[in-house]
Parts: structure tokens; C-alpha cells; sequence
């Protein structure tokens, strides 16, 4: 018989629960990923480019003998799909505190060698692009993450000595949806059966105000900027329409 279209997986995957489990690596490679489990025994989930992965610290990340705890989704046919992985040892703050003079954040308003930046705290920042500025990774975009070095002025602002463009919205997957089902700790579901991961590198935006996950309720309607491919999006923004 004929393969069911990705649309009707999706819509199968979305009636089933995500569920964690925790263990050792024990492999990874070639889109799997399979896991000493602490009950025992051991088991092999797919990694999907939808799959929520830790930003890798100096531990390395998911390699073999980390300690992790998986969120998986039940599917159809073959292994589960991982939705989102979490380190477990020695786990990192999100986003750690960044050394005096640097700032990480979502790019809200642009104009011209002017620039707001929404950063932690919900405090919006401009940063001031000169002739000595150096822009690397991309381009300064609405809804791109940018880092920025400089040194803050009188009036709050920042003049940048450098702008790391750390995600480009135009290299991005762009899918805009109403949440049908909220995962927490994991995502959530839009009602085509798109399943969007969160990660702590994800940020969720209304207007110019960030939020938390718990804002992405059954209802709203969202845009979201991400990696990966229907059904599964690893999102870096969430954008909730107002």
C-alpha cells in the first residue's frame, strides 16, 4: 500500500505522550542515539534536525558516557523519535551570566547602524553599529540572536566593538500555527500535528517582551523560527501574535 504522507505520521504522532527516560550514551551517530537506561537494559531512539540538543559545553555534550535524560515520542514505525536531549551531569545554568560588557539577546528593532537588542531581564538595549564594528555569522536581522561586546555608554546604551550573529532568522524554518497541545519540558503541538521542541536556547517573544514557556497555551497562534523539518522543528524563536 501506499506510504502515509508525513501530515498523517504527524497527526499519528501527535495523539501519543512524550515520556522521559534517563541512562548513559552508549552510541551516537548516523541520526541515533542509543542509551544504557538506569532501569536497565538499553534502547535506541532516532535523532530527528527537529530534536532539541544541549548546547554543547566543555564537557563535550551527548557523546558516549554522558548521562542524559531523553524526552521521547512513540511513533508508528520504527524507534521513537527523541525529541529533546538534556545533559544531566554537571548541568550548566541556561544561558550563564555573560562577563561584564557582553550582551546576548534577540534582535527587536532595527535602523540603520541602530539596533534594539531584548535581553535577559526583558530589558531592551541599543546597541550602536560604528565604522570599527565587526559582524560575524551573518546578518543583524528582526528575531536574529545576536551577542555583543562593546561598552556601555552614559545613557544605557552600548557601542559594539563586535556582533556575533549566533542565529539568522533567513537560514531558518519559518512555520506560523495555532498551539494545539502543550508538552511541558518539551514543547508544544500545532494543530497541522507540527511538533516544535524548546531547548534553553529558544526564546519565546510577545512583541517586545519575553516570555515564559508557559505563555504557549492551546489557542495561541505563533510563528516559529527554528532547524529541522515538518513534523519536528527545533525552535530558536517563538514568536506569539498578540
Amino acid at each position: 500500500g501506499a506510504m502515509p504522507s508525513g501530515g498523517v505520521l504527524a497527526r499519528q504522532a501527535a495523539r501519543s505522550q512524550p515520556y522521559a527516560v534517563t541512562g548513559v550514551v552508549l552510541s551516537v551517530g548516523r541520526g541515533l542515539l542509543t542509551l544504557r537506561l538506569d532501569g536497565g537494559g538499553s534502547t535506541t531512539f532516532r535523532l530527528v534536525e527537529g530534536t532539541a540538543l544541549p548546547a554543547a559545553p566543555a564537557s563535550g555534550g551527548v557523546i558516549v558516557g554522558a548521562r542524559v535524560q531523553v524526552w521521547v515520542l512513540p511513533v508508528p514505525e520504527g524507534p521513537p523519535v527523541a525529541l529533546r536531549v538534556l545533559l544531566l551531569a554537571g548541568l550548566a545554568p541556561a544561558r550563564p551570566v555573560r562577563e561584564a560588557g557582553v550582551l546576548r539577546g534577540l534582535v527587536v528593532a532595527q535602523n540603520g547602524s541602530t539596533v534594539s537588542v531584548l535581553g535577559e531581564g526583558n530589558v531592551v538595549t541599543t546597541v550602536l553599529i560604528t565604522g570599527t564594528t565587526v559582524i560575524s555569522g551573518g546578518a543583524i536581522l528582526l528575531r536574529g540572536i545576536v551577542q555583543v561586546e562593546g561598552t556601555r555608554n552614559s545613557d544605557g546604551s552600548v557601542s559594539a566593538r563586535s556582533i556575533a550573529v549566533l542565529f539568522d532568522p533567513r537560514t531558518a524554518i519559518r512555520v506560523t500555527g495555532r498551539i494545539a497541545r502543550q508538552w511541558p519540558g518539551v514543547g508544544f503541538v500545532l494543530a497541522d500535528g507540527t511538533v516544535v521542541t524548546l531547548s534553553e536556547d529558544s526564546w519565546i517573544v510577545r512583541g517586545t517582551a519575553l516570555r515564559a514557556a508557559a505563555a504557549l497555551i492551546p489557542g495561541a497562534v505563533v510563528t516559529v523560527l527554528g532547524v529541522g523539518s515538518p513534523p519536528y522543528i527545533a525552535a530558536r524563536v517563538v514568536d506569539i501574535a498578540p
